[in-house]
């Protein structure tokens, strides 16, 4: 079975917590619009999916993982779960840290890679970066080869190119981004493993300055419920790097699917 790469001494990595609604702004119709989409959802499910009925259920992943995949999609950006790519149409925390932290990043020269588990939301980035008239290339599953070696090309060599957008099926092997200083995950998936191999992408043998690697956690949410679980269970896929998130999900308990989908609004 293929094992993850163990990340190196280069490597610092940051958890990067941050809220559902804009972080400078916790209130208001935008907050108010991620907290009511998620609401919907359990609503909507809460006849599958309340956590009595997935204690009978005899095969309760399969609408546990689509039901999750759309909480994930309001965590990132709500714009993403209405298959919009306007980025200005609802306000997010993850969105707000992530522009930030991009900011300050090409302020100091520093090259960045972005990876996330949808190309939605990868979408919804590059539209961003064209806005901002940021220079970036991208890898995704459709990229042909002969693309794909140019795209990495350009990013390492290039000057004027900072940014390099991935997904991370498509990015986690047999490519080298050893031009970036920098890895943002901007969503987190259930195999650990598979992250870190991706991160791994960005290593230098003998370099003198370590890649800053920054995971975004939405506070209070499915995703950081989820990663509290990986964290606690590690043997999910320490080393399994081929296991999707399906895979990995078949794993869980129905009392630990159900400990997911447990959600408390937000007072105020």
């Amino acid at each position: 079975m293929e094992k993850a790469p163990q990340l190196s001494r280069g490597f610092r990595v940051h958890q990067i917590n941050c809220t559902i609604c804009e972080h400078r702004q916790r209130s208001g119709d935008h907050c108010r619009h991620a907290a009511a989409l998620t609401a919907a959802i359990l609503r909507n499910d809460e006849g599958t999916l309340r956590p009595g009925t997935l204690r009978t259920q005899r095969h309760p992943h399969f609408n546990f993982l689509a039901l999750v995949q759309q909480l994930k999609q309001i965590c990132n950006h709500p714009s993403q779960l209405t298959g919009s790519r306007n980025y200005e149409a609802y306000k997010s925390g993850k969105w707000g840290l992530f522009k930030e932290i991009l900011a300050e990043c090409l302020e100091d020269n520093i090259k960045v890679v972005v990876f996330s588990q949808y190309t939605t939301m990868l979408d919804i980035i590059s539209r961003y970066l064209d806005d901002m008239d940021i220079k970036y290339t991208e890898l995704r599953g459709s990229t042909t080869i002969a693309k794909r070696r140019k795209s990495i090309k350009a990013f390492n060599q290039g000057k004027d190119i900072k940014v390099f957008c991935a997904s991370l099926l498509a990015g986690g092997t047999g490519i080298d981004l050893t031009g970036a200083q920098a890895v943002i995950h901007y969503d987190r998936w259930w195999n650990s493993a598979r992250e870190e191999q991706a991160t791994a992408r960005v290593h230098r043998f003998g370099q003198s300055r370590a890649v800053q690697v920054f995971k975004f956690i939405t506070t209070g949410t499915v995703e950081e419920k989820i990663h509290r679980l990986i964290n606690k269970k590690q043997d999910l896929a320490a080393d399994a790097v081929r296991y999707d998130d399906g895979s990995i999900i078949k794993k869980l308990d129905r009392d630990e699917i159900a400990s997911i989908l447990q959600w408390t609004p937000a007072s105020g």
